[in-house]
């Protein structure tokens, strides 16, 4: 067994990220390679010759496993050093010794932190020093360079096209690694004497205990104690989860492995963006925010819209009831759930000013939210083309998380208000504009999006045993129409209101995200609901009430595929302790087997495409939705085959879930339904 970690001046490659250092330790021997990086450019001086990187292949091939924490990563930080070629990890056998830490981590306690610092300190009992003073060291070189060395890219925003990315916040010393080494070679000794070995000025001025050589070796010293710990969570997590699982462990693990390359190929391909749909967006969002504010103001003459402002006006010039404390300073808040219930207050009181001012605020707090979507979009952009990040472990189930940017947000619905209570917030979001609209498939490209019809719900009629609402679901039934139906006893002939469907839907979903009996009521408007609903789905409901007994004595609840998942804990207000968030334990037992389901459609549909037809590939991943991008003119027995495949998928773990398909000619919120 062997670790690697690299080191690398970003983390978009794409964007022109390098990678400057490769450390390997196997247990007893470490070494590493470390190349020098042109301040000016942010690019390597040298490339790797012919011995290291015949080295580096000669250790990865000769060992039966090779360690990484991400993976991913690590793999694309190789293969920008020409380690590998970029097409090598498209093949599922690249994998098939890498053992990622992150996800055996994950099935060893799912709710734990996944970054190797977290990881190190709790489970190998070590202070891990190294990457504090790696951060302490580079902060320092930043300030030491900004005044001597204006030329030198150092990690800031948009300050070179491997960082534009980055959000504002960023923890830009992390970019900077490589940053020490150059100053330790450019300039001259006393000069860094000078700012790093003396603390003070004038008569306080004295020495202190910094060594100059620290800063050619802080970076090889931190990259050989992540190479070590790697090795040894590895070592140690493995043997833990093989004593806990034995064989199950190979499977229990393939739930993550099965799409490292899958995910790896679309990472690599990216997604097209519509330039003349995304300008459009952002004028509509900026022009509503314009108009929206004037709105505001007619109002209340606020000029800036901050929480703490909001609060004042809310709370104190209008004397409204505070429904909601925030967390850390437990002043009254201004978040999305505290406004909505003014917003219902002000309604029935008919406070009309501050009904409408709350309207204006939720609106505006949703095209600012559309906006900042979309700046984020155009930043990641290279040559009209995005490339997210898909995190195989990157939520405490098994669904995937992804980031720049976040697929997982971007939502089929443009008004979320729509056939709500709230017409008056529904209207001013009819003309917003769709986030899918400014993504599709480039010229001469179609896109096949196959979507599970109601996919967690489907799994929660099975996971529970509810015999009518799976029959009627195979029949093809919608979901909340079968709830709304058996809640108001409507005849066959009769159809569920707008409000009944709405109600059922807060039920349904109620039941799965573990909701309270108050809270579904307060959603619902109804009175009694719950026990009504309880007599009319008891398997339901006897399945949630054993499995918060469950959670008590076991500690951990487990997807229909046999995954293992922690669920994490809640102070208890009534008892002054932590327990586990027993309303959670069936949100993780339902969205477990979701990325369960998904994880293994991915893996399916990808080897079909690759052996059967390799003009097409998966593109995106959004819950329950796959898209592949295919050849215009798709023969329909491959849409079929990929259909088929996604519904065996479900079936494998009992679930009986239709696909829709749709395909997308331009732009994604214009598909056309296909029948296949």
């Amino acid at each position: 067994m062997i670790s690697i970690d690299t080191e690398t001046t970003g983390l978009w490659f794409k964007h022109g990220t390098q990678t400057f250092a490769v450390g390997l330790y196997n247990g007893i021997d470490y070494g590493d390679m470390i190349f020098d990086i042109n301040p000016t450019t942010r690019q390597r001086i040298s490339e790797i010759d012919s011995y290291g990187k015949k080295e580096i292949l000669r250790q990865w091939n000769s060992t039966d496993i090779i360690c990484i924490h991400n993976a991913k990563f690590d793999v694309k930080a190789l293969v920008n050093l020409d380690i590998f070629h970029w097409r090598e990890p498209y093949e599922e056998k690249f994998w098939s010794k890498i053992l990622d830490t992150t996800i055996l981590a994950h099935l060893h306690n799912n709710i734990d932190k996944r970054n190797l610092k977290f990881l190190s300190r709790k489970y190998l009992d070590t202070k891990y020093e190294e990457v504090d003073e790696l951060t302490k060291i580079v902060n320092k070189c930043r300030t030491f360079v900004r005044s001597r060395k204006p030329n030198w890219l150092i990690a800031d925003f948009n300050k070179h096209p491997s960082i534009k990315p980055a959000a504002e916040n960023s923890k830009w010393n992390k970019m900077d690694m490589w940053l020490p080494a150059a100053i330790f070679n450019e300039f001259p000794k006393y000069e860094l004497e000078d700012f790093f070995c003396y603390s003070g000025s004038g008569k306080n001025k004295h020495r202190n205990d910094f060594n100059i050589e620290s800063l050619f070796t802080i970076l090889p010293t931190y990259l050989k104690a992540d190479c070590i710990n790697t090795y040894e969570l590895a070592e140690g997590m493995l043997a833990n989860c093989i004593a806990e699982h034995g064989e199950n462990i190979t499977e229990l693990l393939r739930t993550h492995n099965q799409v490292l390359h899958v995910t790896y190929k679309m990472e690599d391909k990216g997604i097209t963006l519509h330039h003349k749909e995304y300008n459009e967006a952002i004028e509509n969002c900026n022009k509503h925010i314009e108009s929206i504010k004037e709105t505001m103001y007619k109002i209340a003459p606020i000029t800036e819209y901050t929480p703490s402002n909001i609060a004042n006006l809310l709370y104190t010039v209008w004397e409204l009831p505070c429904f909601k404390k925030t967390k850390v300073a437990k002043t009254d808040s201004t978040d999305i759930e505290a406004i909505t219930k003014l917003k219902v207050h002000a309604d029935k009181n008919n406070l009309i000013d501050a009904s409408q001012f709350l309207c204006c605020y939720i609106t505006l707090k949703k095209y600012s939210k559309k906006l900042e979507y979309l700046l984020s979009y155009d930043r990641a952009s290279i040559d009209g083309r995005i490339f997210p990040s898909l995190n195989v472990t990157g939520t405490n189930t098994l669904r995937f998380s992804s980031s720049d940017p976040n697929e997982q947000n971007i939502s089929k619905i443009t008004n979320p208000y729509e056939d709500s209570e709230f017409e008056d917030i529904s209207k001013l979001l009819e003309t917003a504009p769709n986030l899918r609209g400014v993504f599709g498939p480039p010229k001469g490209k179609w896109w096949l999006s196959n979507d599970y019809s109601q996919l967690q719900l489907r799994i929660f009629a099975v996971v529970t045993n509810e015999e009518e609402m799976i029959d009627k679901l195979n029949k093809g039934y919608d979901a909340h129409d079968i709830t709304a139906r058996r809640i108001y006893n409507l005849r066959d002939k009769d159809q569920p209101s707008k409000l009944q469907r709405r109600i059922a839907k807060n039920v349904n979903f109620g039941f799965i995200f573990g909701a309270s009996p108050k809270k579904i009521e307060l959603a619902s408007g109804v009175d009694g609901l719950w026990d009504t609903v309880c007599e009319m789905f008891p398997n339901a409901h006897n399945f949630i009430e054993e499995t918060k007994q469950l959670l008590k004595t076991q500690g951990v609840i487990h997807t229909v595929g046999g995954y293992p998942l922690d669920v994490p804990m809640k102070l208890n207000p009534w008892k002054g302790i932590d327990e586990r968030a027993a309303h959670a334990a069936v949100c993780y037992i339902i969205q477990g087997t979701e990325g369960e389901i998904v994880k293994h459609a991915m893996y399916l549909t990808d080897t079909y495409l690759t052996q059967c037809y390799p003009e097409g590939h998966l593109v995106m991943q959004v819950h329950d939705e796959i898209n592949f991008e295919v050849p215009n003119k798709l023969p329909l027995k491959h849409a079929r085959a990929l259909k088929e495949l996604m519904e065996q998928a479900a079936l494998k773990y009992n679930v009986n879930a239709p696909v829709n398909s749709e395909i997308i000619t331009h732009s994604w919120n214009k598909g056309k339904e296909i029948e296949l």
